[in-house]
């Protein structure tokens, strides 16, 4: 009888780690929980059959991220900052589960621009003037 250490690779039975393993915030959870499985939905994919393909054939997993950014921004109108944390879930689900051959950095590269239009700035002196008026008066 063979050990389980001397047993083909496709024989183990290697533990598939959630997208929410090793997070201790409940909203982090579940964002990346609701953004993984949309991942998978659109990708139809499943969560096993993701990591065997990330181990062997990781430009297709790149590929599908790529897919998954393009139809986020051009289908959903997400902006910058949303389609990150989309990729954030996928990388942390893949990271969990000993992935490091996906390029990240080629990714992020097709993630678009941030193009936010505010402009933050400080309040004028005459503006806290006017706040510290208005407070007075209540």
């Amino acid at each position: 009888m063979q050990r389980y250490e001397e047993l083909p690779q496709q024989q183990k039975n290697e533990p598939i780690y959630s997208v929410t393993d090793g997070m201790s915030s409940f909203y982090t959870k579940r964002e990346y929980l609701r953004n993984f499985r949309h991942f998978l939905d659109c990708s139809q994919i499943d969560p096993e059959t993701l990591v065997k393909q990330a181990r062997d054939s990781p430009r297709l997993v790149e590929s599908l991220i790529i897919n998954h950014i393009r139809h986020l921004a051009e289908k959903q109108k997400l902006t910058h900052k949303s389609i990150h944390v989309y990729c954030y879930a996928i990388f942390h689900f893949l990271e969990m589960n000993d992935i490091s051959t996906i390029n990240k950095k080629k990714i992020n590269r097709f993630v678009p621009p941030d193009e936010s239009d505010h402009e933050d700035r400080a309040y004028t002196y005459e503006e806290i003037q006017q706040i510290l008026l208005k407070c007075d008066e209540g």
